[in-house]
């Protein structure tokens, strides 16, 4: 007897008779939607019955699928989680093996990231990446050139900063400036501490509320990389390059400006005529240093010999600052010299780390910042005003090394960390044979101090001490009044490797006393002396030694390049006020953006780095676009 043909449900006969009515092959479309919507069911349960009813109307597992479906791309994405086949795919959706080989490049076009292994596929968590660059020809000689920087936005946030990145965009227009670099974090992603804080949820959201509020203006364009926190949780978590998923669905809305770039780092070289030079942004990771500078500097001398950028953007620790004063002085072959009066490439004098000794360098660059946060450090020897994270010479169990104040601390021994003030110079030309009358020219003593050679310097301090010198109990002292002579002897001291401590002024007249020390380092404790903290603009050189020579308030000592190994850092603040996550961590949100102008020289290198920072402290946007004020008023 033969067997008879199950009876089909009133839901597989109304499906048939929907594909019957709008004659369709395919099973996409509206059609998904109308059968979800006419018998009240999901819509993958009626893409399941569509399958089916096209199963049995064509006599054929064949069902036709959109690569583009976002319902097919979701149902294989959960299939190749684990190691799998093209094949087992195909035969458990009921197509073919080239409708799911179709879906799988069209994911990985969209940024999800695809392993292949001869016949298998799985859903990756890290791409193979090497940093992605563009070159920029020429027109960076010659003249400045500004570039607008944007980090940290966090969009999606309820703490996020729209009226900063827009004001930052308008900005940017408003001085022409046509390239904003973004170092990462552009999204605040999603991860169990933050999901209560956020606007907008799950990848296609974030995605769409990003290119919903990310500035567009005329002419710019926003060249950005992933963090491998905040977007990089989504391709930790879910196998999808964000960035280049955004910047897909941004062109495919008409958004050209957004440029993705590559997972965590890209360089943009900058070409003269002669020689180029490199801007790396790199989105950094891990905790938040104490010293706002010290992850940035470790990153900085972390780079091997061929791959030292000139110029790093970095992401990720919303703060950074170290200078000294503008009245502080820098040696020149020429005498003491201001910020001002200096010219690239001169000679000045610096410390060599490996030989203990002071060499003549070349001055590089000349990096002028305003308005940073200047720590006055004062104790009966040694004064100094510099920003928080200034690097200083040090020198702990007989290893000399670059550090600020901050950073130094006795071992577990007591063994100290010193600051190193002085160290011997090498010798000078000599002076030439002299009339009596020449020594009178009191104004070019400091000049002539610089030609001398280590013999003619010490018969000059002994003259003068015999003179000017004095004793008390194990204190020597020379006192002399203000002018040429002073710095003449307070000079040719240092050069020799005497410690000069600060000068001061004797009661009731104007000749300045200076203490002679026998030891040519600093007690670390100087550290602890924080006398004041005011605002200025500063500055700091670049140098080939990554050390200079300074002169600050009558004071002479060695101190620490302004960028480690001649790299300079930028970290570009946030657009993100303090979450709570944030104050539990005691993590700083320096809100702002930042607008970088530099200059090369022909051969390439720059020659000029300044950063100028935008910050923002008003809270009143969050008040009124939250109603918060108007509740209040209201008694709410």
């Amino acid at each position: 007897m033969a067997k008879e043909k199950p009876q089909l449900s009133e839901q597989m006969q109304e499906v048939i008779r929907l594909i019957r009515l709008h004659n369709r092959n395919g099973s996409s479309g509206v059609l998904r939607e109308e059968v979800a919507e006419g018998l009240d069911i999901s819509v993958w349960k009626a893409r399941k019955l569509i399958t089916q009813a096209e199963t049995i109307l064509a006599g054929t597992p064949k069902v036709g699928i959109d690569p583009s479906d976002p319902l097919f791309r979701s149902e294989v994405a959960r299939r190749i989680k684990k190691q799998t086949t093209i094949v087992k795919i195909a035969g458990a959706m009921h197509s073919t093996e080239e409708e799911v080989s179709a879906v799988i490049d069209d994911m990985e076009e969209r940024g999800y990231i695809i392993l292949r292994r001869g016949n298998t596929v799985q859903l990756g968590k890290s791409v193979e990446h090497s940093p992605t660059g563009i070159v920029f020809e020429n027109h960076f000689h010659d003249k400045p050139i500004s570039f607008g920087v944007v980090a940290d936005m966090h969009l999606c946030s309820k703490a996020e900063r729209l009226d900063v990145l827009n004001a930052a965009y308008d900005e940017f227009a408003r001085r022409g400036i046509n390239t904003v670099l973004c170092p990462g974090n552009y999204i605040d992603g999603e991860c169990r501490f933050n999901t209560h804080e956020l606007l907008a949820h799950g990848i296609a959201d974030q995605c769409q509320y990003a290119i919903d509020h990310w500035p567009s203006r005329p002419g710019i364009k926003t060249y950005f990389v992933d963090g491998d926190d905040h977007e990089g949780w989504f391709q930790q978590r879910e196998g999808i390059e964000f960035g280049r998923y955004l910047m897909l669905e941004a062109q495919a809305q008409g958004r050209d400006d957004l440029v993705y770039m590559g997972y965590m780092e890209a360089d943009f070289e900058l070409k003269a005529p002669n020689g180029s030079a490199v801007i790396k942004v790199i989105h950094a990771g891990g905790g938040s240093s104490y010293a706002y500078s010290y992850a940035s500097q470790k990153l900085a001398e972390s780079f091997q010999g061929g791959e030292k950028p000139a110029v790093c953007i970095i992401g990720h620790y919303h703060k950074m600052e170290y200078c000294v004063s503008l009245d502080s002085e820098i040696l020149t072959k020429n005498g003491w010299k201001k910020h001002n009066e200096l010219t690239l490439k001169e000679e000045i004098l610096g410390y060599n780390l490996e030989t203990g000794l002071s060499e003549w360098t070349t001055l590089d660059s000349i990096n002028v910042f305003p308005e940073k946060q200047l720590n006055y450090y004062s104790n009966a020897k040694f004064a100094v005003n510099c920003t928080p994270d200034h690097k200083w010479v040090w020198e702990q169990d007989g290893e000399r090394f670059l550090a600020s104040m901050s950073e130094v601390h006795p071992k577990w021994d007591n063994n100290r960390p010193m600051l190193i003030q002085t160290a011997r110079a090498p010798d000078g030309p000599g002076l030439p044979q002299l009339k009596y009358q020449d020594l009178l020219e009191k104004e070019t003593l400091v000049q002539q101090v610089i030609k001398m050679t280590s013999a003619e310097r010490q018969a000059f301090l002994v003259g003068l001490m015999v003179g000017e010198g004095s004793r008390a109990n194990s204190t020597i002292s020379f006192a002399q009044n203000g002018g040429p002579v002073n710095d003449a002897f307070t000079l040719a001291a240092f050069l020799e490797g005497w410690a000069m401590g600060k000068p001061y002024i004797i009661q009731d007249s104007q000749t300045l006393r200076t203490g002679i020390f026998q030891k040519p380092h600093r007690d670390h404790r100087i550290r602890d002396a924080l006398v004041k903290t005011t605002t200025e603009t500063v500055w700091c050189p670049t140098t080939g030694l990554g050390t200079w020579v300074m002169r600050q308030n009558g004071q002479i000592t060695i101190t620490g390049n302004c960028f480690p190994r001649n790299v300079h850092c930028l970290q570009a603040g946030t657009m993100q006020d303090q979450t709570r996550f944030m104050r539990k961590r005691k993590l700083a949100a320096h809100v702002g953006f930042c607008i970088v102008t530099l200059q090369q020289d022909i051969g390439g290198s720059v020659t000029r780095f300044s950063p100028e920072f935008f910050p923002f402290w008003d809270r009143g946007y969050y008040l009124k676009r939250d109603g918060i004020t108007e509740r209040l008023q209201n008694g709410e």
